[in-house]
């Protein structure tokens, strides 16, 4: 008896808005629009900047100056992996020498982390990259023609993200890549050198 006493007091369907209930009855609560997902995001681009702080190694240039702009595009595989794809313009010098060319991201993979969720969005994001590579053209100084060179690297970073709405602000303020290989037309190497750097990018969804 008592449930049916509370159905005919209710408005049904298209007999009226909620407003003729009594004030005390009536809770109003404002539902936020829903935030797309991860998924629902085709894909993130960047400006990038990174700088080398120090090499070592064999096959490292330790006393070099060396840095890169470019552009960071990254990729959603649901919520727990980004891949990121990187190619940027690399320009180095050490002394007269000078080395101009690309530097390029071919397999990078980010696990974020949530650390807070409202005003901004603040993430942490280890970056695995098994696979970074740089084509230089290396002009000596000399008046002779530049030489092509070739150089494989791998390693890791740990990054910060900070964002809100579309825009995102990253920073991984040090990360170490491990060079293996340097090859150009006469000669390839093989070795171990660490590479020290540090990364910024400012970025927004699509």
């Amino acid at each position: 008896m008592a449930m049916g006493a509370v159905r005919a007091q209710l408005p049904q369907a298209g007999q009226g808005p909620i407003d003729g209930l009594p004030p005390e009855r009536v809770v109003r609560v404002k539902v936020p629009p829903p935030r797309a997902a991860d998924t629902d995001r085709p894909f993130e681009m960047g400006f990038e900047f990174n700088q080398v702080l120090t090499e070592e190694g064999s096959l490292a240039h330790p006393h070099q100056s060396a840095r890169s702009i470019g552009l960071r595009f990254v990729f959603f595989e649901g919520k727990a992996v980004r891949q990121h794809f990187a190619i940027a313009h690399q320009w180095e010098r050490l002394g007269n020498v000078v080395r101009q060319g690309f530097r390029i991201d071919l397999l990078a993979l980010g696990f974020p982390i949530p650390v807070f969720d409202g005003a901004f969005r603040v993430e942490i994001e280890p970056i695995l990259r098994p696979v970074r590579g740089h084509i230089l053209f290396e002009d000596q100084g000399t008046g002779e023609a530049s030489r092509s060179l070739l150089r494989f690297e791998s390693g890791f970073a740990l990054g910060l993200r900070v964002g809100r709405g579309i825009w995102y602000l990253g920073l991984e303020p040090l990360s170490i890549d491990f060079r293996t290989v340097v090859a150009t037309r006469n000669e390839t190497r093989v070795g171990l050198s660490r590479v020290w750097s540090m990364t910024g990018v400012l970025g927004r969804d699509f």
